[in-house]
């Protein structure tokens, strides 16, 4: 076993040490798992929906220690974490309400004189999970998964290993026999236990590089996965749009746990009609989030989860300078040990490959002009990844149209 640290990335402390675990002491976790699963996968639809409830309770009972924990480990924001713990529940109370009736059998057209799908559980289910929203992540699939009658060990990240270990602890008073298993590892350990048989199936949420090297390990041993990676979201504010309104949702969307978001605003693309007038708009709704220490409840930008992600995004911008992008907001890392990067502006006067095709996973927004509305949805189609976007018209009809053709040039 080897060991590794937690850090607070406001104040730069060691908040613990641990240890990951070896493939033997994975393997012997994931047959733990499979154990649970043979009893858990014959419990009704109606005990899980029991069990999913007590979840959400749990979960907001002990609301406030463990959003605190996000808030040492990752940095976010206290209120953010509560926010994020409760929508967690949320998402336990739905499919303890939907899931029985979405899991029940369906009967179907067929040449036999009965015919139905039936939903069966896959087994053990290995999740990979990052650090941005280190309850969300976890919850939003944990919570389908228990419902259909799986189980889950879950490989978190290093980052927050204190966060997924309070998650495990404290779910262990609803579980008569354990269904989330807690195990710490490298990589390499990950690829080397998806060839066990009796993990049937892998959840990603990452990196897009990440991805890759998780879907090969995986097409390999032939397990069912699903991904989820990077994005470079593109907002488009039109000649139409109510700029005041579109300006303090585009700084909220890109500075949600300061910038650290998959399906974070990134690319905000304006129609050269109103671009300045949005800019003057969008600079103040920007300037009016603060640096603070994640743990007091008025902070609204905390720091990058790590010193590593700080150096990222200053090379990055550096490297957007030499591309024509001109910083009129931020740019600069304060001084202090704080692993912080200011909510930063840049203006570009035109499209470049760079901002489509690298993704800036911290509070930096990328404004770009463009010509019209079609030029903009060509703007917003030049990129590789998906994940979601917004177009900001007081047209609903226009928007609708534009909407429905933004993600899909890029296969053309």
């Amino acid at each position: 076993m080897n060991t590794f640290q937690t850090l607070n990335p406001y104040s730069g402390e060691v908040i613990e040490t641990h240890q990951h675990l070896s493939a033997e002491a994975v393997t012997l976790i994931i047959e733990q798992a499979h154990l649970s699963f043979s009893i858990w996968k014959n419990q009704s639809l109606v005990h899980r929906a029991l069990i999913l409830k007590k979840i959400a309770a749990v979960l907001r009972k002990n609301n406030r220690s463990l959003s605190q924990i996000i808030s040492r480990e990752m940095g976010k924001p206290l209120q953010q974490g509560r926010d994020e713990i409760e929508k967690c529940a949320l998402t336990c109370d739905y499919f303890a309400e939907q899931g029985p009736e979405l899991l029940k059998p369906q009967g179907v057209q067929g040449p036999y004189e009965k015919n139905e799908i039936h939903f069966q559980p896959q087994g053990v289910i290995l999740a990979i999970m990052p650090w941005n929203f280190p309850f969300w992540q976890v919850m939003r699939f944990a919570a389908p998964a228990l419902m259909a009658g799986n189980t889950i060990v879950l490989k978190h990240a290093d980052l927050t290993a204190g966060t997924s270990k309070a998650l495990v602890n404290a779910l262990k008073e609803v579980f008569s026999s354990q269904l989330i298993f807690d195990a710490p590892m490298t990589h390499d350990t990950c690829a080397e236990i998806m060839a066990n048989p009796y993990i049937r199936g892998v959840t990603f949420t990452g990196s897009t590089s990440g991805g890759r090297k998780v879907a090969e390990v995986a097409g390999k041993n032939l397990k069912k996965t699903v991904l989820e990676l990077g994005g470079s979201d593109a907002y488009l504010v039109l000649d139409d749009a109510d700029l005041a309104k579109a300006a303090s949702v585009c700084a909220r969307a890109r500075l949600v746990n300061s910038g650290q978001s998959c399906v974070a605003g990134k690319r905000f693309i304006v129609d050269q009609s109103v671009f300045d007038q949005f800019l003057i708009l969008f600079k103040e709704e920007m300037s009016k989030f603060r640096f603070g220490n994640p743990l007091q409840v008025d902070t609204q930008l905390g720091p990058l989860a790590s010193k590593k992600f700080q150096k990222n995004i200053s090379e990055q911008v550096q490297k957007l300078k030499t591309k024509g992008g001109q910083i009129i907001l931020g740019g600069e890392c304060p001084e202090g040990e704080g692993a912080f990067y200011p909510a930063t502006i840049m203006l570009f006067e035109k499209n470049i490959p760079e901002l489509a095709t690298e993704e800036i996973f911290g509070p930096v927004a990328l404004v770009i002009k463009a010509k019209d509305a079609e030029d903009a949805i060509k703007i917003a189609n030049s990129s590789i990844y998906g994940l979601g976007g917004a177009i900001f018209s007081q047209n609903p009809e226009r928007a609708e149209r534009l909407a429905l053709q933004m993600g899909f040039e890029h296969l053309i």
